[in-house]
Parts: structure tokens; C-alpha cells; sequence
């Protein structure tokens, strides 16, 4: 079944910022209760553990705390000098402080949301170990989580709590783009960044669709596209996680696209650093661009082009380089969830309810069972859908039927389906532009849509980063100069990129266009008939990719 495992490639960048750790199944220690089976592969931050209870936090945060204390102290089984240090990492708004999620919970008004936030919130532990005079290895929370599990099976005397804890690695997420990787490497092996991996042939290989001009990131002229009129003051709402958007970009004006998605007490859900990130490196000696720079504004790109009645919101959870700990993830669905309760009643028109949600992200968990362990980010979801939130995912980049989360959420997929009243969760995967199925895309039977994510045209920075044309000669009867392509001069405005990461705001962008056709706003509708709306336009959308009569499977998304 799992012929093709996916070769998890993260940029060094990402792995000092988040303190990440792979999880080598070869040297790894077998998850608790599977002693004869060896996890998967799978990225995660070296000295976090999450850790939630099955009816909220505070009860079991102390047991597990102190827990997690006693197996390190016995790991290391060394002098008395050692200081072992178990704290909560609290997660901050954009101004840097910690926010008040007490009260955040408290104020929500629907009692089956406050319960499915309450029950979904976790809370990282950041495990630290200091001594003096004594050389300690870094920490690793695989091998600490597999004996806190064993414990949570059955309780020291006196931890009657710990008994009710969930706890789970803090997994490194992704986005979903194909690309080419830190620096490019075109001889042998090749690979891409995300992480198709190809030992020798990019010509008829998953990894081609990552080479500029093929399918990869790479600038074109801007095309004869009208600039869309501006969205429906009453349009459907939908909401791209992704990195920053290019909110000044002039095909992107009128969307709505610039206009913060706040709390209720004004403060933003968006990570502060994700907001100020440049798209060329930071590194001076290079001053390229970033590896995932423009990905959030290509996707914005596609979701305007398929509806341009639409909003656009934005919130920018990672930086370019793609990457950001699953408890941030976590966070900022749960916040949406608790923002979008607030935003059904309070009818505030500058704060409008989210029809939507466009997810191109994921990670691979270490195992095929324990959902309630392993994708805590589940629950989150599912208090999205209570609020009549439409959650749509990507498949994933890698060739594979391994389950990625979150897309293996979905319908068909390892969980069971979200209880009546829900809004739909759906799963995107990737087709050529002649209708197939993408070499690509993941594959399963929790993909349940299909959409065009090779080669797409959309929306991208105006940047022209350090790169410089192949060739560049005098003229030789005028003045000027003759040069070839400059890969990275994006200053019309308008890229190719391929990638499930791009199927799926185009898959967003006609589920809003047939809410629009179908006459409902998003404002004042109920749970469930928002959800009905969702599932009769999905219902009118084929599930299964075709070799002809490509605009049937996808519409046409090029704006008149």
C-alpha cells in the first residue's frame, strides 16, 4: 500500500527556527502499543509535546507536566545537577502577548462550539534540560511521549487526572506547492523541496512538474485578463491560511483582500512574523527569492479568477519558507471557530462570517491508527464545520495513498464524519491540464474532488529578485540587449506554479461562485442551510478526474 512513502524535505531555515527533529523509522523507538511495528516517517519540533484532555486542558496540564519531569529525569539518570524544565508555550497574538483564551472560550455563545474548542484546544510543552558541568543531548519527545503514554494507560497512584490526557508530537505542516527547492538541483539526484524526490530522470518523472517552464514557479507576461469588478458587498466570504498576500497587487484590489480578519477585541489571528516577511532571502550573499514566496498571493489569484463576486480574506500563518508547528495551526483554526461564532451573531458587516476555507497544508503523521492522538488538529476542524465553515484541503504533493493530515480527515477518510449540524469538509487533488490525474497528487479514497493544479496561471508578487538571465549580449545594429528568460523577475505580476496546493482554492473559488449562483448570502443563513448549499454544489461537480472535455470538470476559471 505504501509503495511510495514521501521523502519529507524540510529547508534548514525552518529546522533551526521550530528546533525540528525527523523521525527516522530506522532508528526510531516503535510507537507504544505497536512494539513490533516501526512508525513512519514524520517531522515534529524536537522538545514540544501536545497535550489536551478529553474535557478541556486545565485538569490534566499539571499531571502530564510533572509526568514528563519523572521519564526525563530517569531518561538521563545522571547527577543530581540536572534541572529538567516542563513548560507551556503560550500562544501570542500579533502584539507579542499571550492571549487570554479563557475568556476567548468563555464569550462563545453557541455551547456545542465552546465544547468542541474547549475539547480540541491543546497546549504545547516546550521540555528543556540545563546543567552546569555536564554535556546533555538535546531533547527528543518521541521516546518521552512513548512512556507518558504508557502512563496515561494506566496512572501512577495519585495521577488519577493523567488518565485523560491526549497527548501527541507537534508536528512540522507544510504547504503544498510543487518547487524548486534550496538551491535547485537538476543532476543526480533532483529533487524539488516538497518533497518529490527523483534519483534520475526530471524528463517523464514527478519531478518535472517542479522545473521552471514545466509546471514550476516561473514568471509570465501579464495576460489579457480583465481586472474583475470588485467583490459582492454580499458575496460569499472565503479564507485563505496560507503566507502573506500582495494586498496592493491590482488585480487583487476590490477583493476585499487587504481587510484584517480580527477578534472580537480587534486583535488579529495572523502571525506577526508570517505578516512581515519578505519574498527574497533574507540571506545577504544570496538575495534570492524565498521558496514559498508568492504562495499565498497565486492562491488568492485562483480563488478571484473562479469567483470574483467573492471576498478574499487572508490570514497569514506562515512565513516563505513554508513551514509552521502544528500548534500554531491548531490555534488559528480554533480562534476562526471562536471569531466566526461572534462574527453569525453580532451582524457586524466589517467583520462578516467565513463561508469558506482554503487549506493547502499538511503533514505526515507516524502512524495509521490513533487519529484521537495523532491530529489533534481534527477537533479544530470540526468547530469550524459547527459554525457552518466549508473546510477544503489539499491532497498533497507526494505520490502517495499514505494518509497526510488534513486531508485524510476528510469523508472516507480515518475519521468519522462531523455530526449534524456541519458544514461539508472536502478533499482536493490535482489534475494536468488535459483532465488526468497530476503524476503528483496524492491518491486515496478521502480525495474526493478534482481539479485543475499543473501549470496554472494566477496572481504573484512584483518582485525581481538576484537572479539574472542565462545569456545577455550587446545588439549588434541597435542599441539594447539581446538576454534570455530571467526566472525570477515576476514584475508583470503573474506566474505559472503547479501543485494540490493550487487545485484547492480553485476548487473554493466555484464552490463560492455556485453559492452566488444560488442565490444565498452569507450573512443570516443557518448552519444548515449553508451546509446544504455546499453539499447540493458539490453534488453538481464531478468527483473524478476525465481525459477530455476538460471545462465539464473544472468550469472555466478564466475571468471574462
Amino acid at each position: 500500500m505504501l509503495d511510495r512513502a514521501p521523502v519529507i524535505r524540510i529547508p534548514s531555515e525552518a529546522r533551526a527556527r521550530l528546533r525540528l527533529r525527523l523521525l527516522d523509522p530506522a532508528t526510531a523507538a516503535p510507537p507504544f502499543g505497536a512494539q513490533d511495528d516501526d512508525p513512519f516517517e514524520t517531522c515534529y519540533v524536537g522538545n514540544h509535546l501536545l497535550v489536551r484532555g478529553r474535557d478541556g486542558v486545565d485538569e490534566v496540564l499539571d499531571e502530564v507536566i510533572s509526568e514528563v519531569r519523572v521519564i526525563v529525569e530517569q531518561q538521563l539518570a545522571t547527577d543530581a545537577g540536572i534541572k529538567v524544565e516542563v513548560e507551556p508555550v503560550e500562544m501570542s497574538g500579533p502584539d507579542g502577548e499571550a492571549r487570554d483564551w479563557a475568556g476567548l472560550v468563555e464569550g462563545v455563545r453557541d455551547r456545542r462550539v465552546r465544547a468542541l474548542v474547549e475539547r480540541a484546544r491543546a497546549v504545547p510543552l516546550a521540555i528543556t534540560v540545563r546543567s552546569g558541568d555536564v554535556v546533555l543531548p538535546p531533547v527528543d519527545a518521541w521516546p518521552i511521549l512513548q512512556v507518558l503514554r504508557s502512563r496515561i494507560q494506566s496512572p501512577p497512584v495519585g495521577r488519577r487526572a493523567l488518565g485523560k490526557a491526549l497527548v501527541g508530537l507537534d508536528h512540522a505542516v507544510t504547504l503544498h506547492p510543487m518547487y524548486d527547492g534550496h538551491p535547485m538541483y537538476d543532476g543526480h539526484p533532483m529533487y524539488d523541496g516538497h518533497p518529490m524526490y527523483d534519483g534520475h530522470s526530471p524528463g517523464a518523472s514527478v519531478a518535472a512538474y517542479a522545473v521552471p517552464g514545466r509546471g514550476g514557479r516561473a514568471p509570465v507576461a501579464r495576460p489579457g485578463w480583465a481586472t474583475p469588478d470588485d467583490a459582492d458587498p454580499g458575496g460569499p466570504v472565503v479564507l485563505v491560511m496560507d503566507t502573506a498576500v500582495d494586498a496592493e497587487h491590482g488585480w487583487l484590489q476590490g477583493s476585499g483582500i487587504g481587510e484584517a480578519v480580527t477578534m472580537q477585541d480587534g486583535s488579529s489571528i495572523a502571525s506577526a512574523s508570517a505578516q512581515a516577511s519578505a519574498p527574497t532571502s533574507s540571506e545577504p550573499l544570496l538575495r534570492g527569492l524565498e521558496t514559498l514566496a508568492g504562495h499565498g498571493t497565486f492562491i488568492a489569484g485562483l480563488v478571484r479568477q473562479a469567483c470574483p463576486a467573492a471576498r478574499i480574506r487572508s490570514v497569514p500563518l506562515f512565513e516563505v519558507d513554508g513551514v509552521i508547528a502544528e500548534h500554531a495551526l491548531l490555534d488559528a483554526l480554533l480562534l476562526l471557530a471562536i471569531r466566526q461564532d461572534d462574527a453569525l451573531r453580532s451582524g457586524d458587516p466589517a467583520r462578516p462570517p467565513i463561508d469558506i476555507v482554503s487549506l493547502s497544508l499538511g503533514y505526515y503523521h507516524e502512524t495509521l491508527e490513533d487519529v484521537e492522538h495523532t491530529a489533534q488538529v481534527l477537533g479544530a476542524i470540526r468547530a469550524l464545520q459547527a459554525t457552518g465553515v466549508t473546510v477544503v484541503v489539499s491532497a498533497g504533493n507526494d505520490a502517495t495513498v499514505r494518509p497526510c493530515v488534513p486531508a485524510a480527515l476528510a469523508p472516507n477518510g480515518l475519521a468519522e464524519p462531523a455530526p449534524p449540524p456541519s458544514a461539508p469538509m472536502v478533499c482536493v487533488g490535482a489534475t494536468n491540464p488535459d483532465g488526468t490525474v497530476a503524476l503528483f497528487s496524492n491518491e486515496a479514497r478521502w480525495v474526493s474532488h478534482w481539479r485543475r493544479g499543473a501549470s496554472l496561471v494566477s496572481t504573484f508578487p512584483r518582485v525581481d529578485a538576484s537572479g539574472n538571465p542565462g545569456a545577455q549580449l550587446e545588439r549588434l545594429w541597435s542599441p539594447g540587449h539581446r538576454s534570455g528568460l530571467d526566472q525570477d523577475d515576476y514584475r508583470d505580476g503573474f506566474a505559472t506554479w503547479s501543485g494540490t496546493s493550487f487545485a484547492t482554492p480553485l476548487f473554493a473559488g466555484q464552490l463560492a461562485r455556485a453559492l452566488v449562483d444560488a442565490g444565498h448570502a452569507s450573512a443570516g443563513d443557518s448552519i444548515e442551510s449553508r451546509a446544504k448549499v455546499a453539499l447540493a454544489a458539490l453534488g453538481e461537480l464531478p468527483t473524478e478526474p476525465r481525459s477530455s472535455d476538460v471545462d465539464a470538470v473544472d468550469g472555466d476559471p478564466t475571468p471574462a
